[in-house]
């Protein structure tokens, strides 16, 4: 009987690319989202008209509803620790059994989180006033269509309904999307490898395994930018439930090969014609 066992930490330093994205950052560069643009006008609901093009001097401004992104102060890089053991045990003169695992954690994984999102307002109308006062409004209801006009949260007034805006409308108007890049993530993965195998003797071999293995983690995200629909704070159950849904992989697999033959009477003759009878199986289950 043999048993091995290894355990080790690695890391490594994040790519200074995954930091490129704060450059962009308002007010010397800009990512401005907006929302339901007409055509001919695309700028005509935007504060203050076309922004285009940016002047980049001491009296530049910052625009509204600008999109930024940043880090956490306290960053870590990220950490696995990885483990494996091996027992093997033979069983009379022709059977062997092999056990594996390997596994891992996963420490300060870089995840990409949203610190303003927009909140949903719905009173039942197509117009709600805010908590700072500030009143928005959806389409107008339609001549016989009862569930029309119902809704006064839309993508159009997305910037209005965001975190800062409600809490201090003056400086809140200067922040849109904020994507912030957190190094709190975690993942594991664990596999084990159950092997049994039978040396040739008497004519048979045989040679069976499988295999089970479980990964679940955070969604990964290192480089950081503006997404369309960001993910909110980690503790909220929309990150924990895509967590448990989106970013679990199990695979279960097994496999049997087998090598005997045919007629008991070949196994008493060495004739070419017994060697090429004898019959060979194997099948596959995943």
């Amino acid at each position: 009987m043999s048993v091995r066992a290894s355990a080790g930490i690695f890391t490594d330093r994040g790519a200074l690319y995954s930091m490129s994205a704060m450059a962009q950052d308002a007010p010397f560069g800009n990512v401005i989202t907006v929302n339901n643009p007409k055509v001919d006008d695309p700028w005509s609901s935007y504060p203050g008209g076309n922004p285009l093009p940016i002047l980049l001097n001491r009296n530049i401004t910052f625009p509204s509803f600008a999109a930024y992104v940043t880090y956490d102060p306290h960053w870590h890089p990220t950490t696995v620790n990885q483990f494996s053991l091996s027992v093997q045990r033979q069983f009379g003169q022709d059977w062997l059994l092999s056990v594996n695992y390997i596994g891992n954690t996963i420490l300060h994984l870089i995840n990409e989180q949203q610190i303003n999102p927009a909140l949903y307002f719905f009173n039942g109308t197509n117009v709600c006033t805010l908590p700072n006062g500030m009143t928005i409004s959806g389409s107008d209801p339609v001549p016989n269509d009862p569930t029309s006009g119902r809704q006064c949260s839309t993508t159009g007034n997305t910037n209005q309904r965001r975190v800062l805006n409600l809490k201090n409308p003056a400086l809140g108007q200067y922040y849109g999307i904020i994507s912030t890049g957190y190094s709190d993530g975690t993942g594991n993965y664990n596999a084990m490898y159950v092997q049994i195998q039978k040396r040739l003797s008497r004519g048979t071999t045989v040679l069976a395994n499988y295999t089970w293995s479980h990964c679940i983690s955070d969604l990964w995200n290192g480089t950081q930018e503006t997404p369309a629909s960001p993910t909110p704070r980690r503790a909220t159950a929309a990150l924990i439930v895509g967590r448990a849904t989106t970013a679990v992989y199990k695979v279960r697999t097994s496999v049997t090969s087998s090598i005997f033959p045919p007629w008991r009477r070949c196994r008493r003759s060495r004739t070419i014609f017994c060697d090429a009878l004898r019959v060979t199986g194997s099948s596959l289950q995943s």
